[in-house]
């Protein structure tokens, strides 16, 4: 019993002393450590009074920089200076994402962009204490040294500046070193909030997500339907405006869970909670709200693919009876705009606010936070008299075949430069001035810095080759004339194959598929796109106003396509299909062949409810990856 009495008690100290040190670690956690203050002669008190003054003001005046400039008390000459790294709200917000470049300063940095103001502004706010000038010299030993702390509430500034102070009236000397101030603002809290919304972001792509629903909810995206009515959108004037009031009226929804933002009243709560709610994290930030700010007037840089000249536009079935009135829609946006949060906290007398910013970017209607998006180097241009007119710097231009490295004859030429155009003729068999004979285009060229070259010819993809210099140009300080120089524009050939159809039919439950026989009422209709090297086509299959068979182009390279087929029944039903993202046939499959049969997958029976459409959408994106086209000989 002895025993076990002293095991108790041995028991009993040990709990005893764990919970001591573990009360003194909270104690310790939530307290500061005790700095006795200076002790500062009464007569001088006007003087310390004066010097944290002005630290108070310029610590103020810092704080309501990194509030409203996303952290940012001053912002970096690279970002203020490049309009796509910044956006106007009352004042420049850097974007802490954009083309592809994170931005986002860490509190630490916050820290340090407020100490630094304090440290620029301070010693000029005191003007050399000239008002204490009749009765002291006051000369600074050193310079500032100032220090931030930044809490949930509040921010704690520490400055130690040296001062030796005579008095004139008599030889005593004085010394004052220590300042501080202490701002009521929640810069911490809402900065950390802000961070939590950015990095959700980036991990969930909401704003992008949200982006594609408005627009697959009201521009044309994918899909079909009958009608003869004529469809097309002028990407600028239309798409773009429209875009940006479903912006404008959508996004006032969005309601972060773990604030006290409230979403406003709507026909459709239940649709908008499910859309537009978001919690970043599980802590409740009691006090605050965060409304997303999108101004109509910012730019919105939308293009649409397939498109041309700026114009969208559905394929048109050449199909009988109903004709041009079937119409096809499988476009793709690439969309980059700017979005402020205005993050308030409201706990105070009056209400302190935070802004932060991010680009929203889709590339091909995904999210696209990692890669930046740029605008194709091949604009809309036409040929211009006065720039043509200026052709002074020879140019020797050769176009190869990318697959053979035949040079080829017949490839007729375009330079561009930014918004100006010259066809500068073609390439033919040419003897050079040293005698060498050899198939090129001996050109004179209009001076550009960066120019492009654009080479076509039929059975071919158009090349194009760019940073084309020719003219006197300074770079670096150092000018040079581009004169007589050589460049190369590369081709891919283009093979026609012929089209073979073998319908996969995929049991949804066992997964089992065998090949299906093609019904002679079936009708087809091919997408294929690759962006990068602007070989885009759309086919139907069969063409009841031709005899030919069905074939289709293919780039002899290593290049991929989006491919997209549609099986249609008799009555224009949709009842098969392939949806792949990224195909690659592959330079050898095409080149070494003369057949590609598509493996469209689908049901045991043709869908009849919205149920069984769902099946086969299901099973067309699930599936799509197992029956690739095939190649035959």
């Amino acid at each position: 019993m002895g025993k076990k009495g002293q095991i108790t008690a041995f028991i009993i100290i040990g709990l005893v002393i764990l919970f001591s040190v573990g009360l003194f670690f909270f104690i310790r956690s939530q307290t500061s450590v005790f700095t006795p203050p200076e002790v500062v002669p009464k007569e001088l008190a006007p003087i310390k009074e004066l010097a944290e003054q002005c630290l108070g003001n310029s610590a103020r005046d810092a704080v309501f920089l990194a509030n409203s400039q996303g952290g940012y008390v001053k912002i970096p000459a690279e970002i203020s200076t490049d309009p796509k790294k910044t956006v106007g709200y009352g004042m420049k917000i850097p974007l802490w994402y954009s083309q592809g470049e994170y931005r986002m300063p860490e509190l630490a940095d916050i820290s340090q962009g407020i100490a630094r103001h304090v440290q620029d502004n301070l010693v000029a706010c005191l003007d050399n204490f000239r008002v204490f000038g009749q009765q002291y010299d006051i000369t600074p030993l050193s310079a500032p040294i100032v220090e931030v702390a930044i809490a949930e509430r509040q921010i704690n500034i520490n400055v130690d500046y040296p001062l030796e102070i005579k008095n004139k009236q008599s030889t005593e000397i004085s010394k004052i070193s220590k300042f501080t101030a202490t701002i009521d603002d929640s810069l911490g809290r809402k900065y950390r909030l802000a961070k939590e919304i950015f990095d959700y972001e980036n991990d969930h792509y909401f704003l992008e997500n949200i982006t594609f629903w408005m627009i697959s909810s009201g521009l044309p995206t994918e899909g079909m339907e009958i009608t003869c009515d004529s469809r097309e959108w002028n990407i600028d004037s239309d798409l773009v405006p429209q875009l940006k009031m479903m912006i404008s009226a959508n996004l006032r929804y969005l309601t972060f869970a773990n604030t006290d933002s409230m979403q406003p009243a709507s026909p459709f709560p239940d649709y908008y909670a499910n859309l537009y709610m978001v919690r970043p994290s599980n802590e409740n930030y009691n006090g605050l709200t965060v409304a997303p700010v999108f101004n109509t007037n910012w730019n919105i840089n939308m293009d649409v693919i397939p498109s041309k000249d700026r114009i969208v536009k559905p394929a048109v079935s050449p199909l009988p009876v109903i004709g041009s009135c079937f119409k096809i829609y499988n476009h793709k946006y690439n969309v980059v705009y700017p979005l402020v949060f205005q993050i308030t906290d409201n706990t105070g007398q009056e209400p302190s606010f935070f802004f932060f910013a991010t680009d929203v970017v889709l590339l091909y209607s995904l999210p696209n936070r990692e890669a930046r998006v740029t605008e194709p180097p091949l604009i809309e241009t036409s040929v211009n008299e006065e720039f043509c007119n200026d052709k002074r710097y020879a140019t020797d231009i050769f176009a190869y075949d990318s697959f053979s490295g035949d040079r080829l004859e017949g490839v007729k030429l375009r330079h561009q430069c930014i918004g100006l155009a010259c066809d500068i003729g073609e390439t033919k068999l040419r003897m050079a001035d040293d005698g060498y004979v050899g198939t090129f285009l001996d050109a004179m060229l209009p001076g550009c810095m960066g120019g492009i070259l654009i080479g076509e010819k039929e059975g071919y993809v158009r090349g194009v080759t760019t940073d084309v210099m020719t003219g006197s140009i300074t770079e670096n300080g150092v000018t040079a004339v581009h004169q007589g120089n050589q460049e190369n524009v590369e081709l891919i050939p283009l093979k026609k194959l012929e089209i073979g159809m073998n319908p996969m039919e995929v049991n949804p439950i066992t997964n089992v598929a065998y090949p299906r026989s093609m019904d002679p009422t079936y009708k087809y209709i091919i997408t294929l796109r690759n962006q990068d090297k602007g070989h885009e086509q759309t086919i139907f299959y069969p063409d009841e106003e031709s005899d030919e068979t069905p074939t289709i182009s293919l780039m002899i390279s290593d290049d991929v396509y989006y491919l997209d087929l549609k099986v249609l029944d008799e009555f224009d039903n949709w009842v098969a299909g392939t949806t792949i993202s990224v195909w690659g046939p592959g330079a050898s499959n095409v080149y070494q062949n003369s057949k590609v049969i598509f493996r469209p997958v689908m049901l045991g029976t043709n869908p009849a409810t919205d149920d069984e459409f769902t099946v086969l959408y299901n099973l067309v994106k699930d599936k799509s990856l197992e029956y690739t086209p095939q190649f035959a000989p």
